[in-house]
């Protein structure tokens, strides 16, 4: 395999403590995706005394309880793996949060205390619940409730004599920024870095997005080669890393796909065609619907996905067929136009692309033929 993983990184550095090797961009991303576990059969929802991260995943095992909450699934290598290291097994888990209303609001963090001074905040991201993905789509034209919460649980948590890393994946990495944003400022010196792994950023038509900006210079931002969701709206960020992968497309978002060169992350230098394309196209999108429009169409694409009485990714089957297409193929008078105009911007962009990479390759012919012309007409 060309190319090093998450877990090739714990047999590396696993035998090596924060204080014998510090806190780095790779730890950030192991972090983020051990909050994709599902802590609540062993730990208690705010409690400040936690338990270590190996003591967790030995209770969750015994009580044939693990449950890895990402958008895809997955099963228990990483935690592991982690749980058997020197690195990650000590960690202390503090502040469990785990908020759920298929209506309203998919929430979690916890904190990670890396040594008696400094903790890693991780907000997890969407899971496969139908709500975290429809709060995704809903920050185009409103501010989610996660946000909110979010807020709540970082103000309420942090004490005033640690130093805090705060980060997330996808949503969680949204909800990161957003929280620390809010923050005193006091609280705001308290923060060292902020790492939002592939997250969006936030329309500037439903925020104030000046607050956001302003935390820049403590931003770390990675996104995969085939970035998508954390190329959804700006965000300013000091730091920023275009990550290759072993996954395809949008799979990318998969921080376990993340390719790896040594104890780094294996970066690229520019995205996928592909992943330009469809950005630009939601970017025109967005541009040209207004609020009222972008949330009729988000309102009919998940009304139309939980037709069947669907609450989670996984819950759509073959019965939910007939009518998830029966709602898709009849969207509200409001949901119609923007229905038939987001495809069209993504090949409205797919053309233009298109045409650009063809000038570009006949202007790299034509330097070539003139340069062979010249090179002729010396010999001559």
């Amino acid at each position: 395999m060309d190319g090093y993983t998450l877990i090739d990184y714990i047999n590396w550095r696993g035998d090596l403590t924060f204080d014998e090797n510090p806190f780095n961009i790779v730890d950030n991303v192991i972090l983020c995706e051990l909050s994709y576990v599902d802590y609540t059969p062993v730990l208690q929802a705010g409690n400040p005394e936690g338990i270590s991260f190996s003591e967790a995943f030995r209770r969750i095992k015994e009580l044939d309880a693990f449950r890895l909450l990402t958008a895809g699934g997955g099963d228990d290598s990483l935690a592991r793996k982690a749980a058997e290291s020197r690195r990650f097994g000590s960690v202390l888990l503090t502040y469990w949060a785990d908020v759920f209303d298929q209506d309203s609001i998919q929430f979690s963090a916890v904190h990670f205390e890396l040594d008696p001074d400094v903790s890693y905040v991780a907000f997890r991201g969407t899971d496969s619940s139908l709500i975290g993905w429809k709060e995704d789509f809903m920050m185009s034209f409103r501010m989610i409730p996660a946000q909110e919460k979010a807020v709540q649980y970082l103000s309420l948590s942090m004490r005033q004599h640690r130093k805090y890393y705060i980060g997330g994946h996808s949503k969680g990495g949204n909800l990161a920024v957003y929280a620390v944003s809010r923050l005193s400022e006091a609280a705001r010196s308290q923060i060292l870095q902020i790492f939002v792994n592939d997250g969006p950023g936030f329309s500037p038509d439903v925020y104030n997005t000046a607050a956001m900006d302003s935390l820049a210079p403590i931003i770390t931002k990675l996104v995969p080669v085939y970035g998508i969701i954390g190329r959804l709206f700006h965000m300013e960020a000091a730091r920023r890393y275009i990550v290759n992968s072993f996954g395809k497309g949008i799979l990318q978002h998969d921080m376990m796909t993340w390719k790896l060169k040594g104890p780094e992350f294996d970066c690229a230098e520019r995205f996928d065609n592909g992943s330009e394309i469809l950005c630009n196209a939601f970017t025109a999108w967005v541009a040209n619907a207004d609020e009222e429009a972008r949330k009729a169409f988000v309102d009919w694409l998940f009304d139309s996905l939980s037709a069947g009485g669907a609450v989670k990714l996984g819950d759509l089957g073959v019965r939910d067929v007939p009518d998830v297409l029966k709602s898709i193929l009849s969207p509200s008078p409001e949901a119609k136009d923007v229905v038939i105009d987001l495809p069209k911007s993504v090949l409205s962009e797919a053309g233009r692309q298109a045409q650009e990479t063809l000038l570009e390759h006949l202007q790299q012919l034509r330097s070539q033929i003139a340069k062979l012309k010249r090179t002729d007409s010396r010999k001559k």
